[in-house]
């Protein structure tokens, strides 16, 4: 595949699959940010693994903090291309309001997930598809939302270690408005060794009322803590799915 071609079908990937113009009813204001994300995935047995995600966001680019992020839980290979998972997680916040105000908050999780893969020409694509349940602290008021997200993902090697990678993810709540917020990402990434990945992009983040324009960094690692030779690792390839 010509680069071209690879590009034109990556524009309408991206445009298929950013519902944000159907959904979302945003304003001209704009907000800027950076994300830093350290994820991985601890292998402990031939068909089991512990998910590790911690996320450093800030409110400009790396100025003043906005929220820190942690989730864990356990996920279950029934084969190559299926994976189910469960688990929890932690935010806390401060969400920086117009003026000088600043809410401050915390969220609780729970979590049940299932992704997937499947061919879309000679490549790749990653599905996933979560339920979040989440308690909501903010100032003396707690309240629950229910949220699905959906995101596909798709990653195309370059030359030798680099690649693209860009995905989209629609949320979507189950017991308030319907549009919680959309995420579209595209960046590059180098391949640094069998079980490190690294990649730096540009992430849009679409509310109903705003969006966040977003340098987003990655880190991405494998590690193996099954005392047996036979796991899922070994099985399939080593790219990193996070």
């Amino acid at each position: 595949m010509g680069p071209i071609r690879f590009f034109s079908i990556l524009l309408l990937y991206i445009l298929s699959f950013s519902p944000t113009l159907l959904f979302s009813q945003t304003t001209s204001e704009n907000e800027y940010g950076s994300w830093f994300v350290l994820s991985g995935t601890n292998i402990i047995g031939e068909k089991w693994s512990i998910p590790t995600v911690g996320i450093l966001r800030h409110h400009g680019m790396w100025e003043n903090y906005e929220f820190a992020f942690v989730r864990t839980g356990i996920n279950y290979h029934a084969s190559q291309k299926v994976q189910l998972g469960l688990g929890g997680a932690f935010l806390d916040s401060k969400h920086y309001l117009p003026g000088e105000d600043i809410e401050i908050g915390r969220q609780f999780w729970f979590y049940q997930q299932l992704r997937m893969k499947s061919k879309w020409y000679r490549y790749s694509l990653d599905h996933r598809l979560r339920l979040e349940n989440r308690w909501i602290h903010r100032e003396q008021d707690v309240y629950f939302n229910a949220r699905v997200r959906y995101r596909i993902q798709f990653i195309k090697p370059l030359v030798q270690r680099i690649y693209v990678r860009s995905f989209n993810e629609l949320f979507v709540n189950l017991n308030e408005n319907l549009f919680n917020q959309n995420r579209l990402y595209i960046g590059i990434g180098f391949k640094a060794s069998k079980n490190l990945n690294i990649d730096f992009g540009y992430l849009k983040n679409h509310f109903n009322s705003h969006q966040n324009d977003v340098i987003r960094m990655g880190v991405q690692f494998k590690t193996n803590m099954a005392s047996g030779k036979k796991n899922f690792a070994k099985k399939g390839s080593s790219k990193i799915r996070a």
